[in-house]
């Protein structure tokens, strides 16, 4: 039997291609199908393919965009049912973005995909894109899922990585239970098999080196290195094939786990600090990407993003010292563009209106600016 697997592409898809190549090296077909095909197509396939790329360029967060797409809707029925669906790098992201993995009760996210991090003895050597060989393995207990069937726990594989938001960051509660049902399907290691939490055995700083993360149902996988990009990967397309060859449908399993949600409430800022609400001169691409994907799932809302600073003085920095390093700051460059970009004077106040300040759990780009102000000007 030929077994149709999708390929699905988001405008940004790049690796549609190797992808194809991938499913027809394991005898199954390739359907190529865009994100604005009928869904009746979608249905009619016995599982799917997520390729790579930057979908809808990465806006506001990788994935997050596609994951919010209607025909996400359709991919998380067939979820239900037990199909296959693998997802590679930026489809990984759309699919922990959406909820099909790792599988929580109604789709619920249970982790993120952070900016890459690489450690060194304790120290953050490398942060961005990072384009490389690396090396994984079957984590233990993992043996049963739909695409890893076969493959040995002492096999490691060579494969390209090539991202930029590939660092698992997963709630321990939660990743405990993954752990016990061997949801945390690949992990990264050196050549030999053993694993380093250091780069570069572990290239983005991922918690305890995973490399992929399946669902509790065992049907779906989010793996971030390429494995379509060379035959060591295609035992992972072949157990796919095996999957739906022994009809292992299993029936719906999600994780009941539910946390405390922190909410930060009102910002404050210190009381020394000073702020710098930074807009855009131009288009704002990520807002208007924001705004359709927020109107489409019924929210008649606008959109507009603005980049905040708060720069706080030394301790032994008396208050001329410091209006003075903040007036340099304004004028290095750092902090904004001025061929584009402009101080907010006055934010929004109206009854219609929601201000919104996000916080990375660790701000790389505020600790980067901050190395760079330091270096430039003491």
């Amino acid at each position: 039997m030929n077994y149709r697997i999708a390929v699905i592409e988001f405008p940004g898809t790049n690796c549609e291609r190797e992808t194809a190549r991938a499913v027809q090296r394991a005898a199954m077909d390739p359907i190529r199908f865009k994100w604005n095909d009928d869904p009746a197509i979608l249905a009619s396939c016995d599982g799917y393919v997520i390729g790579g790329g930057f979908s809808y360029e990465d806006r506001s967060r990788s994935g997050i965009i596609a994951a919010l797409d209607p025909i996400m809707r359709s991919l998380r029925v067939e979820d239900k049912k037990g199909k296959p669906i693998l997802g590679i790098c930026n489809g990984a992201q759309i699919l922990l973005e959406s909820g099909i993995i790792p599988g929580l009760s109604d789709h619920r996210l249970g982790g993120a995909l952070a900016q890459n991090k690489q450690f060194v003895d304790g120290k953050i050597i490398g942060t961005g894109f990072y384009n490389a060989w690396v090396h994984v393995r079957l984590s233990e207990g993992s043996s049963s899922h739909a695409f890893v069937r076969g493959i040995s726990i002492d096999t490691v594989m060579r494969i390209p990585a090539a991202h930029a938001e590939g660092r698992f960051v997963i709630p321990r509660g939660v990743l405990e239970h993954l752990y016990a049902s061997g949801a945390t399907i690949f992990r990264y290691c050196d050549e030999a098999g053993n694993e380093h939490p250091q780069f570069p055995c572990n290239p983005n700083g991922s918690v305890d080196n995973i490399a992929a993360l399946g669902n509790l149902r065992g049907n779906a996988l989010g793996i971030m290195p390429h494995p379509e990009r060379t035959n060591e990967g295609d035992c992972m397309f072949a157990s796919m094939r095996t999957y739906l060859s022994q009809g292992l449908y299993r029936e719906s399993i999600d994780l009941d786990f539910s946390q405390k949600e922190e909410l930060s409430g009102v910002y404050t800022p210190g009381v020394k600090s000073r702020e710098l609400v930074i807009s855009s001169i131009i288009t704002d691409n990520t807002a208007v990407s924001v705004e359709q994907a927020l109107r489409q799932l019924g929210f008649p809302v606008s959109v507009r993003r603005a980049v905040h600073w708060e720069l706080t003085p030394a301790p032994d920095a008396t208050e001329h010292q410091f209006e003075q390093d903040f007036a340099t700051a304004c004028k290095s460059g750092e902090l904004f563009n001025s061929n584009k970009e402009y101080p907010v004077e006055d934010l929004p106040a109206t009854d219609r209106t929601i201000l919104v300040r996000t916080d990375a759990e660790d701000d790389c780009i505020g600790l980067h600016a901050k190395h760079v102000l330091t270096n430039w000007f003491g």
